[in-house]
């Protein structure tokens, strides 16, 4: 908000907000006592029937899974051993469900799942995938769920996946590694794997899987919120696997959800909501002060409800007073614009509050304080520093120094984007990417990549590389993506040369060039790029056996290998690269 209002444009804007407030308030008050009971559906899913590579216990898993559900009051879909056709109209009936219900969503898969170029899938049973090039035709996108999920008018989602237990073709893929890979949950959506990104979970010796074993056990339990669920269930499987297997969880959820409500917890049909309750105390303090002069009132105000539904008028007001009493205490009327040390921050510009905000962030100079970098980088956005605007994001995205909240994150990188900052437009191109704190949006995000990428980011050049190859909120185009990627390798963006090299490899989007993919593959090995050291260490045959000769003369060029070109990669080639690395 513009912090250039007269008095009357405030009062007007105050008198609007409160009226709203009013309704809002009435609103939830009267229409409480008509709730109607919480509607919980489910689809549940195991598989453990495959030609190869059978799994004993996902069958038993989703009949456990689906049996705790309905004790606790969900209607629950439930497939065993499903194909991809069965899975997909199962899909379908679940969405149409959670369509009329507009309460709680669950989706629990237990089987094979594998990751894909960082998108994960789950494997029917009948799926006949030789290499990851078959995958999406023959298997389930997670995706698909999640987006059917996010459409419907649930007001929360949950998605659990005991789905990580190998990667049956990791040995011949170039990026299908194993476990599944991290996903960000959609605003009012909670995820949760049975184990961290990357990693395989245990199928376990027992009837069930450690993990569903540990949540069925952990669901039961009355009172715990979901958060509070998924925890007794990884720490029961931290303990049970000695350290192996660490469940692992993404949360979106802005509200409470138990699975089983203790004593003494709110439920439909009581007259108002603790938030209810909060929103009408909140209305009454604002009403007792709203037409005051007291900067003091205000400020009172804005500790008692920091996230409040008056909290940007009170931070306007606050800055009129504060800007009133600084002009009349300065002779000739006019504000002390010099930077004045720590003493009045206040009467410092937006950049030298940004700088001094970048001090206490990064400890430099000063003792590290986040607490201190978040109020001073608060202080310059609030007279339109876009730095500032962009660090908050990340402060907010990552949960440093401040409660983590995507939300959050989201809004501020959309001021700063739109206040000019090159970096802010990089990051919320990637909350929308991902849906980080807003719906899932490729399209904006390739927008938003391309504001960024002109602006000389060599991260958003990557990005907007791996959208445009893929085909993802744009047209698929091999040759742009070859270009994006070349430009932001040539900058030193890691990823991007090793994205460049497998385009060069295979003369996609770009005249073959093994030559090239070899170089630029080499110099994402020696910036220590996790892929391309999988892929010439433990995966070399995902690349011609041209990339690998060159590979090799490189390496022999470089003085560390002495052996044949011959695109055998050996213990000899394995060492020489080793070598290489540590150079």
């Amino acid at each position: 908000m513009d912090l250039m209002h007269d008095r009357r444009d405030i009062g007007r804007v105050i008198a609007a907000r409160t009226m709203f407030a009013i309704a809002f308030v009435f609103t939830a008050m009267t229409a409480i006592p008509n709730a109607k009971a919480e509607e919980r559906v489910a689809l549940v899913i195991g598989n453990s029937s495959y030609k190869s590579s059978p799994l004993k216990n996902p069958k038993n898993d989703a009949a456990l899974m689906a049996a705790v559900l309905k004790e606790v009051g969900f209607q629950v879909i439930e497939l065993a051993d499903a194909n991809q056709k069965a899975m997909k109209r199962a899909m379908v009936k679940f969405g149409r469900r959670l369509r009329k219900s507009g309460s709680v969503g669950l989706f629990y898969y237990a089987g094979h799942g594998v990751q894909v170029d960082g998108e994960n899938f789950l494997i029917p049973i009948g799926a006949d995938i030789t290499d990851e090039s078959e995958v999406a035709v023959e298997a389930v996108s997670v995706n698909d769920f999640m987006r059917t999920m996010e459409r419907s008018s649930s007001r929360i989602n949950i998605a659990i996946f005991d789905a990580c237990r190998n990667n049956p073709f990791a040995s011949s893929s170039r990026s299908g590694t194993r476990g599944l890979a991290r996903a960000e949950a959609p605003a009012g959506t909670i995820i949760s794997y049975a184990t961290a990104p990357g990693r395989v979970a245990l199928d376990g010796d027992a009837e069930n899987s450690p993990y569903t074993a540990a949540l069925v056990d952990a669901i039961r339990v009355e009172g715990l919120t979901i958060e509070s669920v998924f925890k007794h269930a990884r720490r029961k499987v931290v303990k049970l696997t000695g350290r192996k297997q660490i469940p692992w969880d993404n949360s979106s959820l802005t509200g409470d959800f138990y699975f089983k409500k203790g004593t003494g917890q709110p439920t439909a049909g009581t007259q108002t909501s603790p938030e209810t309750d909060k929103r009408f105390a909140e209305l009454e303090y604002w009403e007792s002060v709203k037409d005051t002069s007291d900067a003091g009132a205000i400020k009172g105000y804005l500790q008692r409800f920091p996230q409040g539904m008056f909290a940007e008028l009170a931070e306007v007001k606050l800055s009129t007073l504060s800007g009133e009493a600084k002009v009349a205490a300065v002779p000739g009327g006019t504000l002390n614009q010099g930077l004045g040390g720590l003493a009045d921050p206040g009467a410092q510009d937006g950049e030298s509050l940004y700088q001094r905000g970048l001090k206490f962030d990064w400890g430099r100079g000063i003792p590290q304080d986040k607490a201190e970098a978040e109020r001073h980088y608060q202080k310059a956005a609030r007279v339109g520093h876009a730095g500032a605007m962009r660090n908050l994001g990340l402060m907010y995205e990552y949960g440093d120094g401040v409660p983590k909240d995507t939300g959050d994150a989201f809004r501020w990188y959309q001021k700063a984007a739109e206040g000019g900052d090159a970096e802010g437009m990089s990051r919320l191109a990637h909350m929308y990417a991902f849906g980080k704190g807003v719906t899932r949006n490729e399209r904006q995000a390739v927008r938003w990549y391309q504001q960024a990428a002109g602006e000389g980011i060599a991260e958003a050049m990557h990005n907007l590389g791996v959208l445009v190859e893929a085909g993802k909120g744009t047209r698929k185009d091999p040759a742009r993506a070859a270009k994006l990627y070349r430009s932001a390798a040539d900058k030193g963006f890691v990823s991007a040369k090793r994205a460049l090299a497998a385009l060069l490899d295979e003369g996609r989007g770009a005249q073959r060039d093994p030559d090239g993919a070899a170089r630029y593959l080499l110099e994402a090995f020696k910036a220590g790029h996790k892929g391309a050291r999988t892929d010439l260490l433990v995966k070399p045959k995902s690349w011609s056996v041209q990339t690998r000769r060159a590979v090799q003369r490189l390496l022999k060029q470089a003085g560390a290998y002495d052996g044949p070109a011959n695109g055998n990669f050996g213990p000899k080639t394995t060492q020489a690269l080793m070598a290489y690395g540590a150079q």
